[in-house]
């Protein structure tokens, strides 16, 4: 779970939100200015977790990113609120396309990956290219 660091730790590159530190992932809510007021790193996942995204595969624009378990559960409970304003609407259509253009990957925290990640992040529409990006070092899931 997504838990405050007790002691966090400076990445040598202050510009990017994820750190991969002896296979963990950390998150940084202030990677521009670390030594700023509230600053902190929370642990997102082990070594043995996954990492996730949730995006619109029409238009490529990044939702949701963190752990794959906690990104599904959004994906999730999204797709129900688009479904619920489609049955409440007397024009659901446009309700339907959002929940069905919903796109979540998920992928092992590696250094390539969380690159990957830290690079969707600077620029949403990289986020198109992910699943083709991961397919090529042979870990989409």
């Amino acid at each position: 779970m997504d838990q405050p660091s007790s002691a966090p730790r400076r990445s040598p590159d202050c510009s990017v939100p994820y750190l991969l530190d002896s296979g963990d992932v950390w998150f940084t809510d202030a990677p521009i200015r670390p030594a700023a007021p509230g600053w902190q790193e929370r642990h997102i996942c082990g070594s043995g977790d996954l990492l996730g995204v949730a995006y619109d595969g029409q238009d490529g624009v990044l939702h949701k990113h963190g752990t794959a378990e906690r990104v599904a559960r959004w994906a999730d409970a999204t797709r129900a609120k688009f479904l619920a304003a489609a049955a409440d609407s007397s024009d659901g259509g446009m309700f339907l396309a959002m929940a069905g253009a919903l796109v979540v990957v998920s992928f092992p925290a590696t250094p390539e990956t969380v690159a990957m990640l830290n690079g969707m992040i600077a620029c949403s529409g990289q986020v198109a290219e992910l699943q083709h990006r991961l397919a090529g070092l042979g870990v989409i899931r």
